[in-house]
């Protein structure tokens, strides 16, 4: 669930995170803009790595199931293949 809602919507620039920190320096010498904020939000980025990295090795597939939950779930995928 955190990967889903921190990877992709933190990373676009019109989220509170990305306006917030634009806010702080409006009144400066140099007022951020987004497109220069959004490269550094490097927490939802190394989290889009990590959610790619684990769903093509699978990682975390089984986690909290029985044997015969991995097999009913293991024959309805090679049932119902598309």
């Amino acid at each position: 669930m955190d990967a889903t809602s921190c990877t992709l919507v933190y990373s676009l620039p019109w989220t509170p995170a990305i306006i917030f920190t634009i806010g702080f320096t409006r009144d400066g010498i140099h007022p951020l803009s987004a497109s220069e904020v959004t490269p550094f939000v490097l927490y939802a980025f190394a989290l889009l790595a990590v959610m790619i990295v684990s769903i093509f090795m699978g990682i975390g597939r089984y986690d909290n199931m029985n044997e015969e939950e991995i097999k009913e779930m293991k024959h309805v995928s090679e049932t119902y293949t598309f």
